[in-house]
């Protein structure tokens, strides 16, 4: 099951955590998949998204969203 959420995708933030802010945009530079041992549990996306600020961290798909290419233009 591949996600919607790729590698070179702006995605914005829907939950705040330590040093992100709620609505600031990243960059998804990688994605690895997290398989679970425990019968009956998912696994899942881990996505490593580099702020504007430079630093890189590492989120689930729960607290990214993909950003609309429409929504920002220059």
């Amino acid at each position: 099951m591949e996600p919607k959420i790729q590698i070179g995708d702006l995605v914005e933030f829907i939950h705040g955590s330590v040093g992100v802010s709620k609505g600031s945009l990243g960059l998804v530079v990688d994605k690895e998949i997290v398989e679970t041992m425990e019968a009956g549990r998912w696994n899942y996306f881990i996505f490593k998204i580099k702020t504007f600020d430079g630093r890189e961290r590492k989120f689930s798909d729960s607290y990214i969203k993909k950003v609309n290419p429409n929504l920002y233009s220059t």
